[in-house]
Formats: structure tokens, C-alpha cells, sequence
């Protein structure tokens, strides 16, 4: 009876360890980790984005057929990680899609493509690295970015129609400043990734 008692109680103790804390559920996307004022939006690590890489992997396709026809982007390049945030208040999402690999990369950063919700092109920004940073602050009724780029953050303004493709070439944002004109962190921590 007494060894019955002992298996109950270790059988017991056994289930509760295994029970996550109250506050540790694991969501889709996480909020709230960094510093007051700002909001962490990590790409999500379940399917809540697969229906986004479908289409991003579409475009891709399309974007580098000729590529991919000559074998010219190796495996390891046709990897990619998405990111999504309504940039312009619009109600829908705009896709950003780090590239990665030797195809996509160098020294200074990798290709970083933002989407329109239907997978078509907006910019096509180089040189760029993550997290990328996305700004209360307006410019032509989109948010400002603050693009990571040779080991600096930059800031891009949208021009009417696009930002400005290649972020070295833009003012670097000082990082005091940086903290108080963020409002939302893609890629931290660092995303899914997926192929195309």
C-alpha cells in the first residue's frame, strides 16, 4: 500500500512538473520583450505565415526564374525568412522578405524585398541586415524604416511610390534617437526561414 501511495504521489509531482507556468504559453507572435515603447513583432515560428511564404515563394519564383532555370542561385541561397506590418494603415499587411545566402548577401548586408499583400514588388532594398525597425513617424502617409546597413542604422522615407533602395546611401540615425522613433521590431529573434 504504502509503495501504491509513493507511485501516486511521484506520478503526481511528475504531471505538475510537466504543466507550463501560468503567463508561459507560447504565442504566435511575440509582443512586449525589449524596451518600453517599442513592440517586438517576431516572424511567427508556426503555419500563421504560411499562407504569406506561399505567395512570397510564388513571387520569388517569378522574380528569379531565369536564375533558377541556370542554376545559378545555389540551395543555400534559395532560403528566405518574412515579416509582415501595415505600413501604410491600410488595414492590410506589406510582406518584407530577407534573402539569403552568397547569391543575395555580401559584406555590407542581403537583399530584403517589400511586398505589396498581393507578392508584388515595392522596393527592392540592398545591402541591408537585420532587425529591421519600423517607425511611428510618417512620410507620405507610410511609416518611416530604420534599415540596418554596414553596421549602421539608417533611416528610409517613402517617396510617394517606394523607399529608397539602398540604405547606406540614407542619414544615419543616431541611437538615441533610435529608440524613441521605433515602434515595431522585425526579425528579432531571428525568423523561420523557408525555400523557394
Amino acid at each position: 500500500m504504502k509503495n501504491v501511495i509513493l507511485g501516486i504521489g511521484v506520478l503526481s509531482a511528475l504531471l505538475v512538473a510537466c504543466q507550463p507556468k501560468a503567463g508561459t504559453e507560447r504565442a504566435d507572435i511575440t509582443t512586449d520583450t525589449a524596451t518600453a515603447g517599442t513592440e517586438n513583432v517576431a516572424p511567427v515560428v508556426t503555419d500563421t505565415l504560411q499562407p504569406v511564404a506561399v505567395k512570397v515563394t510564388a513571387t520569388l519564383q517569378q522574380l528569379y526564374a531565369e536564375d533558377l532555370s541556370k542554376q545559378l542561385i545555389d540551395s543555400n541561397s534559395r532560403s528566405y525568412s518574412v515579416a509582415i506590418a501595415d505600413l501604410n494603415s491600410d488595414g492590410t499587411y506589406e510582406i518584407f522578405v530577407k534573402l539569403n545566402g552568397s547569391y543575395f548577401c555580401g559584406s555590407g548586408g542581403c537583399t530584403v524585398l517589400l511586398l505589396n499583400n498581393e507578392g508584388g514588388v515595392i522596393t527592392k532594398f540592398t545591402v541591408t541586415d537585420t532587425p529591421i525597425s519600423v517607425s511611428a513617424n510618417l512620410t507620405n502617409g507610410w511609416k518611416d524604416l530604420l534599415l540596418p546597413s554596414n553596421g549602421k542604422i539608417h533611416l528610409l522615407k517613402y517617396n510617394g511610390k517606394a523607399y529608397p533602395s539602398n540604405p547606406s546611401t540614407q542619414p544615419v540615425v543616431a541611437k538615441k534617437e533610435i529608440k524613441a522613433a521605433m515602434e515595431t521590431l522585425l526579425y528579432d529573434p531571428p525568423a523561420t526561414s523557408h525555400k523557394f
